[in-house]
Parts: structure tokens; C-alpha cells; sequence
């Protein structure tokens, strides 16, 4: 099974969703899913898809500058992405924010 972990974001809580999210994904692997990593604080044109072979998020939190203009449309462009969509499961690792406030959850439903 094919598995999206979303880790890391923008709240003052990234630092504990980036662990969260590498447990989460180390216990996936083990289990024998592929594991796709995903930190949507990243802007459209900085987004990697991390697999299990390269994950390499800085646990280092974005800066003020870095996301004061980050609206989280993006997101959803995200969402659709081809390698994103061909996910079996989304698991949301985010602590705080998008990942606490039903955003993210929101726009998984509406994409079905």
C-alpha cells in the first residue's frame, strides 16, 4: 500500500510533527508500505516528495518571512498531483494548524 505521511507545516509545533511523522513513516515502512512524505510548508516551486530512500526535511522551523505569505492554496495543488493523488491511505502526522484545524481534512474530502 502506497501512504502519504504529512509532517513538519508551519505551526510552532513543526519540530514534534516532523518526528511524529518519521516514526510514523519508519513504523509504515516496516510494515511494508511504501511511504510517501509530504511537509506542506513548502511553497509550490520548493515541494519534494520525499520517499523512504531521500528523507531529508530540516527540522529547523520556517521562518516568519518564509511562510507570512504562505495561504495554503497550494495545498490543494498538492493534493492534486498525480503522485500524491495515487496515495491508498493520507495519514496527517501535523501537529497545530492545518493539520489541528480540519483545513487539510477538509480539502481530502472534497477530493473524495
Amino acid at each position: 500500500m502506497k501512504i502519504a505521511v504529512y509532517l513538519g507545516g508551519t505551526s510552532m509545533e513543526r519540530d514534534v510533527s516532523l518526528i511524529t511523522g518519521q516514526y510514523i513513516g519508519e513504523t509504515l515502512k516496516d510494515m511494508g508500505h511504501d511511504v510517501l512524505y509530504i511537509d506542506p510548508a513548502l511553497s509550490p516551486d520548493q515541494v519534494e516528495h520525499q520517499s523512504d530512500n531521500n528523507f531529508n526535511i530540516d527540522l529547523e522551523p520556517p521562518s516568519l518571512e518564509e511562510i507570512k505569505d504562505l495561504d495554503h492554496r497550494h495545498i490543494f495543488e498538492l493534493l492534486l498531483d498525480g503522485t500524491v493523488a495515487s496515495c491508498d491511505f493520507h495519514f496527517i502526522g501535523l501537529h497545530g494548524g492545518i493539520g489541528e484545524n480540519g483545513l487539510l481534512q477538509g480539502m481530502m474530502e472534497h477530493l473524495g
